[in-house]
């Protein structure tokens, strides 16, 4: 300890600085000497004796006055108050900076803390460890130590587990060896494959099921801890991973600090902040640890070798500093010789001046199309800015804002965005230039054309409007036939969404292309009902008839197909040729029975059918009714009518086959588009349209009723009579037209190109960020 004199007002006293004792007690104190607790303790009381009875009387005659106060144990501006602002109202050492006494700092006292207290143990303010970073926790002694439970570390007392976690134990396991057990209760259960096993006592400790430490199936993914040792002898807390069979190697989770310690137990103190040569050439820790190279805007900072090591404070590339002032570093940055150009309105080489602006148009939201485009008047729409620079040979620099597209370049002038509002900075993230048009309907808002002279675009955010016309499709940026002198470089493309496609039109849509305004229209009308029977009052009839019905008539628009009805058949006087005494077909089996058995096949030959009826025209058409026969009359009392031999009732005549439904067009026939190189959009093909329907087949006609043929006349009663005259058939439907198929819908293009004819290379095109949008939805395909 050291000790020393001073001459203290007219009585004189002698004394050891407080400094001195403190920093000598803080130092044994980070080595845990009890020795040293004790003696601060005293060496804390002397002092504050020592300090009421120094200023009972002070006229500082060895002090000079003035000096700003600092925590020395001394009244530095003579104020008569000690080390006020360094202690409390109470007079005493109790901030963390100065903890018990001046210099203790509790943040060098616990360097691996993350939180610190000044407080009063009763005997005295001291530090404690409030918290520690994430991943580690208080432990005893004032440290850090990793945040893993203490499942079985290997231990001999309880004492080394419970620096782990609070309320291990120290165990006996089923092998003997002796293991940390890690407290647990209902409400806080153990690791997979541990149990809480009741101590008798109320609470319970965490015990491997298997009944030992190691690492199984059960304790796979398991952290345990481990003490890391290093060839000096030291010990480290660390932690081992079970994967399922083995334990992993111990490791520690500190990473190397400056604060003379093997934080990471590799048995080396601080090297990771050392030179070869063991000097501290850390910026932070530049000759010794804390000690940190100080850089001020714009400024790098390094710490060179020495010896003695020293700080190198400099400017960082491109910056100057042009005022002096340490304060604000490096202030001046160069930006002259960079293109597109920096800034603008500025001093961008740093040589004290404002540089000449003269050479660009520029172009604000505030601007206006009347004013010259200069950097104090500019102008207001990037088109009208283009074409007088065009005219002057410049380039077109544009500030934040939106603009209205679509712009068309210009050869040979630069398009530049990303400005500040006065073009002292560029930054097209920070300022961008918007071009946009929510009216355009899709056509390009940045449109390249046969251009061949040098022009560079950049800096751009080029929003497409989404396309209008059914089926079109939307393009935001547009590069037709320029060639490689054409440079694009870092645009936000957002393109435009597609259109849907049109809507096919329905098959009642399509009846115009026929003429027809229904499809009531292509109905197969009805034939006509047959003529009424007659009694033609004699039994030599002769000529009379009673036509058949007359078909319904249809032609087909869609195939040109005829699908007519067949006629009725006709009704004629009876033509059996029977006679009186001879066997007659038309009465039936009557005359043609052998042995009460008809002989079909004869009564067949000589009987006489009516006339027949026609069959029906067109796919699918009906046949004509079945035949009739007319019955005889031979005496009053032989009426050969009813027969079950031939029929004499008229035969209805098949209906016609129903027409098919059409095919169904396909909805995406083909892989192609159509590209309109006018405007550069890209619609996708439409569907397919449906086939027309298939006709109906007309009906077969309907046959006559049976006649009636008198042989021998027996009065006026007895006489010829013709049937009813079969009607016609109806004829068959006429197909629909099919529908059409829908448009297809249009595409989203963000940047398209398209080369020169004969041109191998096309516009250079670097950093364009492309943000997509969806195409159009296929219409709806039209009704059948």
């Amino acid at each position: 300890m050291w000790w020393w004199s001073r001459r203290v007002g007219r009585r004189g006293a002698s004394m050891h600085p407080a400094a001195v004792v403190r920093r000598e007690v803080r130092a044994k104190d980070a080595k845990g000497a009890k020795d040293a607790k004790a003696e601060g303790r005293v060496a804390s009381t002397a002092v504050l004796l020592a300090v009421v009875a120094i200023f009972g009387g002070c006229d500082c005659e060895n002090k000079p006055c003035g000096t700003a106060e600092v925590c020395d144990w001394v009244d530095n501006d003579c104020d008569g108050l000690v080390d006020e602002g360094f202690v409390g109202e109470d007079g005493r050492y109790s901030m963390v900076e100065h903890c018990g006494g001046c210099g203790v700092r509790c943040a060098e006292v616990f360097p691996m803390a993350r939180e610190t207290a000044c407080r009063d143990d009763g005997e005295g303010f001291r530090c404690e460890l409030v918290s520690c970073p994430p991943g580690l926790r208080p432990g005893g002694a004032g440290v850090c130590v990793p945040d893993v439970d203490a499942l079985c570390l290997p231990c001999e007392r309880d004492a080394e587990c419970e620096v782990w976690t609070a309320g291990a134990l120290c165990l006996a396991t089923g092998s003997g060896q002796r293991r940390c057990a890690m407290p647990c209760s209902a409400a806080a259960g153990c690791p997979e494959g541990f149990e809480c096993a009741p101590t008798g006592d109320g609470r319970g400790l965490c015990r491997p099921v298997s009944g030992f430490c190691g690492c199984t199936a059960e304790t796979s993914g398991l952290l345990f801890a481990c003490l890391l040792e290093t060839s000096g002898g030291q010990a480290c807390e660390g932690g081992q991973l079970c994967d399922g069979s083995e334990l992993g190697p111990c490791v520690t989770p500190f990473a190397e600090q400056c604060n003379a310690l093997d934080d990471d137990c590799d048995g080396r103190t601080d090297e990771d902040f050392q030179g070869p040569s063991g000097d501290y050439v850390h910026p932070d820790h530049c000759g010794e640890c804390n000690r940190p190279c100080v850089a001020f805007p714009n400024q790098v900072a390094d710490c060179l070798p020495g010896p003695p090591p020293a700080c190198d404070v400099r400017c960082a590339e491109n910056f100057i500093d042009l005022d002096g002032i340490e304060a604000n570093g490096c202030e001046c940055e160069r930006t002259v010789g960079t293109w597109p150009p920096r800034r603008l309105g500025v001093d961008a080489d740093c040589d004290g001046t404002i540089d000449d602006s003269d050479a660009f148009i520029f172009v604000t939201p505030s601007g206006s199309d009347l004013n010259p485009g200069t950097l104090v008047l500019p102008m207001r729409t990037i088109p009208a800015a283009l074409a007088r620079a065009a005219t002057a040979g410049k380039d077109v620099l544009v500030a934040w804002g939106r603009y209205a597209g679509p712009v068309e370049l210009v050869g040979g002038v630069g398009l530049f965005g990303g400005y500040a509002p006065d073009f002292s900075d560029r930054d097209p993230a920070v300022y961008p230039v918007v071009i946009e048009n929510e009216a355009s309907g899709g056509v390009p808002q940045l449109v390249c054309r046969d251009l061949t002279a040098g022009t560079e675009v950049d800096g751009l955010t080029i929003v497409g409007s989404a396309a209008t016309a059914p089926g079109r499709g939307a393009t935001a940026v547009y590069l037709d036939g320029c060639s490689d002198a054409v440079h694009v470089a870092n645009l936000v493309v957002y393109a435009g969404r597609g259109a849907d496609g049109a809507a096919g039109a329905s098959s009642s849509q399509n009846l115009a292309r026929w003429g027809l305004t229904s499809l009531r229209e292509l109905d197969g009308p009805a034939g006509a009902a047959g003529g009424a029977g007659l009694v033609v009052g004699s039994i030599n009839c002769s000529g009379r008839r009673v036509a058949g019905g007359a078909q319904g008539r249809r032609f087909c628009p869609g195939t040109g197909n005829t699908v007519d009805g067949g006629v009725g058949g006709d009704a004629v006087c009876p033509a059996t040729g029977c006679v009186l005494g001879e066997p007659c077909g038309n009465a039936g089996c009557h005359d043609f029975e052998v042995d009460e058995v008809c002989d079909r096949e004869a009564m067949l030959a000589d009987a006489v059918p009516n006339p027949a009826a026609g069959d029906g025209s067109g796919p699918g058409a009906g046949a004509a009714g079945e035949p009739t026969y007319d019955a005889i009359m031979r005496n009053p009392d032989v009426l050969c009518l009813v027969s079950v031999q031939l029929p004499r009732v008229g035969g209805n005549g098949v209906g016609g086959g129903s027409g098919g439904d059409g095919v169904g067009g396909a909805g995406c026939p083909r892989a192609d588009g159509t590209f309109d190189a006018v405007s550069g959009t890209w619609s996708a093909p439409g569907g397919e349209s449906g086939t027309t329907g298939s006709d109906g087949g007309g009906g077969g006609g309907g046959t006559c009723g049976h006649g009636l043929d008198a042989i021998v006349s027996y009065g006026s009663d007895y006489t010829d009579a013709l049937g009813g005259s079969g009607g016609g058939g109806g004829a068959g439907g006429g197909g629909a037209p099919g529908a059409d198929g829908a448009g297809g819908g249009g595409a989203a293009v963000g940047f398209a190109i398209r080369l020169a004819p004969g041109a191998a290379r096309g516009p250079l095109v670097d950093g364009v960020q492309i943000i997509t949008a969806p195409g159009g939805h296929g219409g709806d395909g039209g009704q059948g």
